[in-house]
């Protein structure tokens, strides 16, 4: 999937092929996804890609542990979600220091379903939507190619901040907010923010 400026991209790493070719399946469709099986890998990839929004890690790899990949992460990611992943014993401890960095904490084997709830965690910090419509909002923007600007517009618009306070809440100027919703719209194809909403919901 490509990168555009308004994917959501998650960063899987773990060292078992069939497991990360499985978290790669879990991925919904609207997300995109890198994958590194190494803590050098994966610290390579943070080094050179900006624009990630949510990270899952394995803590046992090759060459160290995920929990240093995690302590790097939340230093330049500090509002994405991460997710810990374990097959270890001593899931007490793991699970204790992936609470201290605000993680979500799995031990394995899991399924799609628990790991849908990370992937929500991801939409509603990379959009701050209400939950009831972070998937359909996400598959959205990337269907019409909103620019994040654009996207981070109608965010607002969907979380109902209010028309006289969507300049101030985006930080520009009334009538930068005037010329954005009108590209908005004619890019959508509707007359109105609203017409938007409506269009999205009905998918």
């Amino acid at each position: 999937m490509a990168q555009g400026s308004c994917s959501t991209v998650l960063m899987l790493v773990d060292d078992e092929p069939l497991f990360l070719d499985a978290l790669r399946r879990f991925v919904p469709k609207e997300m995109g996804c890198v994958v590194a099986s190494s803590v050098h890998a994966a610290l390579e990839i943070l080094a050179s890609t900006p624009s990630l929004h949510g990270l899952a890690v394995d803590v046992t790899l090759p060459d160290g542990s995920g929990l240093d990949i995690l302590e790097v992460w939340v230093k330049e990611h500090v509002h994405a979600p991460t997710l810990v992943m374990t097959g270890a014993s001593s899931n007490a401890v793991i699970a204790n220091r992936a609470c201290l960095q605000n993680s979500r904490f799995l031990a394995k084997p899991f399924g799609k379903a628990e790991f849908d709830t990370f992937t929500s965690d991801v939409m509603l910090a990379r959009w701050p939507v209400p939950r009831a419509i972070a998937r359909e909002f996400s598959v959205y923007v990337l269907d019409n190619d909103l620019s994040a600007a654009q996207a981070d517009l109608l965010a607002k618009y969907v979380s109902r901040v209010p028309r006289r306070e969507l300049a101030e809440a985006l930080e520009i100027s009334e009538n930068t907010l005037k010329t954005r919703v009108r590209q908005l719209c004619a890019k959508l194809g509707v007359a109105s923010l609203e017409e938007a909403y409506e269009a999205m919901r009905r998918g």
